[in-house]
């Protein structure tokens, strides 16, 4: 379980520095919108991480804690030192939180089949949260 938590830790702090890249590197029409909504999706990125990573250590494990450990099993890209179009930014962005998506259902089923029901339960939110998300992303217009 350790593992597969670090794994999705990584994929959330990695995620979570390039939506903050994004904010700052955001041009186009609807910039002021879109920089704002960036803002709380990487803030709100960052309280899961910290979510995640105090559920490692409630199960008695260890999480990952330097961008290197992060960089170096990250399955989500890094967002590059560059200006991105709105355009170019919500593509990416509706990739990477379906992949968040469908790494949290593994990790779900992983901890259901191990009876680990207080990772399996913190899945099932971030599911929710992050399809609820996707649907806005998806209905944005661009």
């Amino acid at each position: 379980m350790e593992s597969k938590l670090n794994q999705f830790l990584a994929d959330l702090s990695v995620l979570a520095k390039k939506v903050q890249n994004f904010h700052w590197n955001i041009t186009g029409r609807g910039f002021f919108s879109i920089h704002a909504q960036l803002d709380k999706m990487y803030e709100d990125l960052n309280e899961v991480v910290d979510e995640v990573a105090e559920r490692i250590l409630a199960i008695k494990g260890r999480p990952l804690s330097t961008l290197k450990s992060y960089l170096e099993i990250s399955k989500i890209k890094e967002g590059e030192n560059k200006s991105i179009t709105i355009d170019e930014a919500l593509k990416t962005l509706i990739s990477d939180f379906q992949f968040i998506v469908d790494e949290a259902k593994e990790v779900k089923v992983c901890a259901d089949k191990n009876n680990d029901y207080g990772t399996s339960a913190m899945m099932d939110e971030y599911i929710i949260k992050y399809e609820k998300l996707l649907w806005m992303l998806n209905s944005f217009e661009y």
